[in-house]
């Protein structure tokens, strides 16, 4: 297994445990390996390629997505300890099967003729988990854990296949996705302030 292979495959396990797991300390610390496996695939593209600016959108990745984010959200959420409830559609194995059928169809999605298909079979069958993850759980914290998730794998797309890009687009798209993590980290701090629910359910007052 190569380092790539490596570290897709952490973005992809990283996926699937922050959809399961219960509580948001554990999410956290799955959320900060998957952003380290988004910084690792850059890396391999900016050592491998030398091209110094890449560098510096790894270090930008474990800056924002390593401390940052995590740590506002943290903030934001300190004093609850919330976990998932009945109030989820699907169950915790009902899940995991459709991880596994969604992973299968994104790997071999992938081997029908994408660059790196390996890699980017993970990493598709990621997305594809990221996706389940924003659609099957009805917990704030949750569901906000399955959108960083969706950005992160995103990212770390973009560095699999950077070598096919200029150095000045990649980093462009890594300050994007870091901005999306910054605001949804800042989103779900101004949620818990005006809302002390932790269903999504019970917050349709802020979409009008």
């Amino acid at each position: 297994m190569s380092l790539s292979h490596l570290a897709a495959a952490i973005i992809w396990l990283a996926a699937i445990g922050m959809m399961i797991v219960k509580s948001p300390r554990s999410t956290t610390t799955l959320y900060r390996l998957q952003a380290l496996g988004e910084a690792a695939l850059v890396a391999l593209s900016a050592w491998t390629q030398t091209r110094p600016l890449l560098w510096a959108s790894v270090a930008l990745i474990i800056v924002v997505k390593v401390v940052v984010v995590p740590w506002s959200i943290h903030r934001g959420f300190r004093g609850n300890t919330p976990g998932y409830s009945a109030k989820s559609p699907v169950g915790t194995t009902t899940l995991l099967m459709l991880a596994a059928l969604f992973s299968a169809g994104g790997y071999l999605l992938a081997e029908l003729g994408l660059p790196h298909p390996t890699a980017s079979g993970i990493l598709l069958a990621a997305l594809l988990v990221a996706l389940l993850h924003t659609t099957s759980r009805y917990e704030v914290w949750s569901m906000l854990w399955g959108l960083l998730s969706l950005d992160t794998v995103v990212g770390a797309s973009i560095g699999l296949v950077s070598p096919a890009l200029p150095a000045t687009d990649v980093m462009a798209v890594t300050l994007v996705t870091l901005a999306l993590a910054l605001v949804l980290a800042l989103l779900a701090r101004w949620i818990r302030a005006i809302k002390p629910s932790l269903d999504v359910r019970q917050l349709e007052e802020l979409t009008g």
